[in-house]
């Protein structure tokens, strides 16, 4: 009996890191957050952009000021925007909330690199 109140307590324990996402060093998970639009189009590279209704306290001008995050992939790579938009506009269109994967680089145009969406459940 009192192994198993042992592993139980121990579970416990452990299963708030259990429902965490990973990310990398430099990378940081953001939210939640509600998407108010997102784009992909081409400006010479393919490009995802996700726009917030909630403030973002990132540190970064653009992606503050204009709740905005960018995945902008190379001119051989549309496969990757093209699915950050889709997680963002299925996220919309059931009014999920999301998490952000943005790591610190900020462009000026841009905003912060995101690198992954992670759509919440009720």
């Amino acid at each position: 009996m009192k192994r198993l109140i042992v592993l139980l307590v121990a579970f416990l324990i452990t299963l708030p890191t259990q429902a965490i996402t990973h990310s990398s060093s430099n990378q940081k998970w953001y939210g939640p957050f509600t998407v108010k639009k997102s784009a992909f189009f081409w400006d010479g590279a393919p490009n995802a952009v996700i726009h917030v209704n909630e403030e973002m306290n990132t540190g970064c001008g653009v992606t503050d000021t204009e709740r905005k995050v960018t995945y902008r992939g190379s001119a051989s790579e549309r496969d990757w925007p093209a699915r950050t938009y889709s997680i963002a506009v299925t996220a919309q269109a059931s009014n999920k909330k999301i998490m952000l994967l943005i790591d610190g680089a900020c462009r000026a145009t841009y905003g912060l690199n995101v690198h992954g969406v992670e759509v919440l459940s009720d």
